[in-house]
Formats: structure tokens, sequence, C-alpha cells
């Protein structure tokens, strides 16, 4: 984790709060960075640990330990303060 400009900014690896299942852990794998309307918009990919949580399955209800969502770099900052 970083701060440049005001902003925070997360690392592969990083561990962060998520607001998709509370109280679930969850770990940066992945930092996207897109062109959009002249800015970079930064998102991140989140392996969030869902073993135990009673959201924690998959289309075909068997239970899973993990789950990948992505995260705009502001939703993860307000997420995370």
């Amino acid at each position: 984790m970083f701060q440049a400009f005001g902003k925070t900014f997360y690392e592969i690896g990083d561990e962060v709060k998520q607001p998709f299942y509370p109280g679930c852990k969850a770990v940066v794998v992945e930092v996207i960075e897109t062109p959009f309307a002249g800015r970079i918009i930064t998102k991140y990919r989140l392996n969030i640990d869902v073993k135990g949580h009673p959201e924690g399955f998959d289309e075909n209800e068997e239970p899973v330990d993990f789950k990948l969502t992505l995260i705009t770099q502001e939703n993860l900052e307000i997420a995370n303060s």
C-alpha cells in the first residue's frame, strides 16, 4: 500500500477490507489500470476468503473457499477508511 496524490493505492499481496462479504478477508491479486476519458481508472481484483460465509457457494450451490471480484480504487479506499 502507498499513498500518492491524496489517494491510497494497493499492491498485489496487500490484505484489504472489502464491502461484498462482511467479515471475510481479501487479498489484492491483480491491479488493472485502464485509460478512460483522459485519465487512468484503477481497479483491483480481490481474492476473498468466503469459507464458512453464508454466501460462500457457487452457482451449483457447492461450497467454495474463495471468490474473485473487481473493485475500483475509490470504492476500495472507502472500504478501508
